[in-house]
């Protein structure tokens, strides 16, 4: 059977590009050196991202520059879907952007879950209306609204800071939304030694980010590939590495991908994203992932 490059991206041109378009004997005429090395290395990934089984799958061979150190959170199992509810009552659900602040902190000052939690319970930051407006009892937090979790990080870390960061959307010729220069905010941010917390889709069923639908979902990003194609959004290369709360799981995704569910929580506008960072001289060193 002869190469054929539609075949090869399963008739998805857009979403599963190849840049080489060389087959694995194609690479191997070129000459020694960088091009052959990423000929190899395109294909080996494309191969990877059509086989693989789930998020927590890694890209083989990829180098995570820039990247932060953050841990998943130490009370809650891994990999078992909807980790936010595993908390138990009175805790309510929806607590994903609590639970992104809480890898942070928990990472450098030891605050977990619970302690956020309760302190935003104790100081009544929840939500106190309901879904039509009217008012009802504090109690527990059942919701990541942007303002909460920047008035929820003063109260537990007065010293920290927190800005909320919106990233306009364009569309391309073939209709396909992206975000203008998120991937350049994103550097710049982890570069200075700041966390990023971005809203995503979530898929519920599977507890993995989606570009076809979901709801709104907060995870902490903790490393983008090294090896980036600034010519290409839909290139292979380009991977970005997520510490995801409803699984409490590393989990990994091609840009493209993520960059649909950047913008599909986000109503295909703009995408909004939290930039979290400690004081000048943090009482602990961060910690080896």
């Amino acid at each position: 059977m002869t190469y054929n490059p539609w075949l090869y991206v399963l008739g998805n041109p857009t979403n599963l590009t190849d840049p080489s378009g060389k087959t694995t004997e194609e690479c191997f005429e070129l000459p020694p050196g960088d091009l052959r090395s990423r000929c190899l290395r395109e294909e080996r990934l494309l191969r990877f991202y059509l086989g693989r089984g789930s998020a927590i799958a890694a890209p083989p061979g990829t180098i995570w520059s820039p990247a932060t150190a953050v841990h998943l959170e130490a009370e809650i199992p891994q990999y078992t879907y909807g980790a936010q509810l595993t908390l138990g009552a009175p805790y309510g659900p929806n607590l994903c952007g609590q639970f992104a602040l809480s890898m942070i902190l928990e990472t450098y000052t030891g605050l977990d879950i619970y302690d956020l939690i309760d302190r935003e319970t104790n100081a009544k930051l929840g939500e106190c209306t309901s879904e039509t407006g009217e008012e009802i009892p504090c109690g527990w937090p059942s919701s990541t609204l942007t303002y909460t979790l920047g008035r929820l990080l003063k109260l537990v870390a007065p010293d920290w800071r927190f800005q909320v960061h919106w990233t306009s959307a364009a569309v391309d010729e073939d209709n396909n939304y992206f975000a203008l220069s998120a991937v350049q905010d994103l550097r710049a941010a982890m570069r200075s030694g700041h966390f990023v917390i971005a809203l995503t889709s979530l898929e519920t069923s599977t507890g993995e980010l989606v570009p076809g639908g979901g709801v709104g979902h907060w995870v902490v990003v903790t490393g983008l590939s090294r090896d980036w194609d600034n010519s290409s959004e839909a290139s292979i290369l380009n991977w970005v590495r997520v510490n995801n709360p409803h699984n409490n799981a590393v989990e990994y995704y091609r840009w493209a991908d993520f960059n649909q569910s950047l913008l599909l929580a986000n109503a295909f506008q703009a995408w909004r994203w939290l930039e979290v960072w400690p004081p000048p001289r943090s009482p602990r060193e961060p910690p080896e992932l």
